[in-house]
């Protein structure tokens, strides 16, 4: 399940957070950074809630968002004003972007041969750069992201990772993307 929320301060708050995300969101010093922080852990405990599961989210050493009494996996991401959380009965990274004009020549650092062959517009360039963060995050490190390739076809994702479902669309000007791990 998938929860796109706007960040609006007025609207923002710190209850029902774990000691440890309470302690993380308190270390960052910008304001907007707490409030995509705050966001995020109010997305992730609404999702929670709708879903009627009774857990606490806390942070692994990596900062990476669980669930204290696991059973199901979490994952946020956050972009401008916008934040993305998803929760799965199977481990998962989503990722957000709020897409801008950008030189595609960036796209030869992360993206394989085959990639660069279908990166030819913003939007390419935003699909296959969501698909790539969230398979990180779905990890949480990958060796050489160039080795993971992402091509599609219509509204199919298909990752080399066979291992991986992915799903990227647009909302707006937000790229968005999903992969999970498929677990027999």
């Amino acid at each position: 399940m998938l929860f796109l929320h706007k960040i609006t301060e007025d609207k923002i708050s710190s209850e029902n957070l774990s000691e440890s995300v309470f302690k993380r969101v308190n270390e960052k010093t910008k304001k907007a950074d707490k409030a995509q922080s705050l966001s995020a852990y109010s997305c992730i405990n609404k999702l929670l809630s709708l879903m009627k599961i009774d857990d606490e989210v806390i942070l692994q050493e990596n900062g990476k968002p669980i669930l204290k009494r696991g059973g199901a996996f979490i994952s946020a991401s956050h972009s401008g004003d916008f934040v993305l959380c998803g929760i799965s009965k199977f481990p998962i990274g989503v990722d957000v972007e709020k897409m801008r004009p950008i030189d595609l020549k960036v796209a030869r650092r992360f993206c394989s041969e085959t990639e660069l062959e279908i990166c030819k517009s913003e939007q390419d360039f935003f699909r296959i750069w969501t698909l790539k963060e969230a398979y990180f995050k779905l990890y949480g490190s990958v060796s050489d992201i160039k080795q993971i390739e992402f091509y599609f076809s219509e509204d199919e994702v298909y990752c080399s990772d066979k291992k991986i479902k992915a799903k990227s669309f647009f909302k707006n000007d937000l790229a968005i993307a999903v992969c999970e791990k498929i677990i027999p």
